[in-house]
């Protein structure tokens, strides 16, 4: 009869291997592809045709993101990288979340959430399409 001891040691390599196997074998990678972003709030902006300068110079924009897989994410997070103009010289500026990044949580497949975000944009805004970067999803 062989006995088998343990040190405490040997046991946390052993829980610990154990643990990062049932990780790696449970989680699903993100595949961007599996996703849609659309902007959802109206591409145009207040400005006061009187006075530009006084404003109003910020508002919110939605973007939708959906599921569009057959698998269920959970703790998505959603970064923006940027928001520019197609037209040249307009700085728009990410003032909520400053970092840009939106908890999404869990989407089911087909699932949507609306993450908004409060921009600034400039007083002498001509009609222009927002381009949106996304670092991550």
């Amino acid at each position: 009869m062989v006995l088998l001891t343990l040190s405490n040691n040997n046991l946390m390599k052993i829980v610990f291997t154990l643990l990062l196997i049932y990780v790696s074998l449970t989680s699903t990678a993100l595949d961007g592809n599996h996703f849609t972003i659309v902007r959802e709030t109206a591409p145009y902006f207040v400005v006061d045709g009187n006075s530009p300068a006084s404003g109003p110079t910020s508002a919110y924009v939605g973007l939708k993101v959906t599921n569009t897989s057959s698998i269920t994410y959970s703790r998505l997070k959603f970064t923006v990288l940027n928001i520019t103009s197609s037209v040249a010289g307009q700085n728009y500026a990410m003032l909520s979340p400053s970092s840009g990044l939106t908890v999404v949580g869990t989407l089911a497949p087909g699932e949507s959430k609306v993450c908004f975000y409060f921009i600034s944009y400039p007083a002498n805004n001509i009609n222009a399409d927002i381009i949106v970067r996304i670092i991550k999803i």
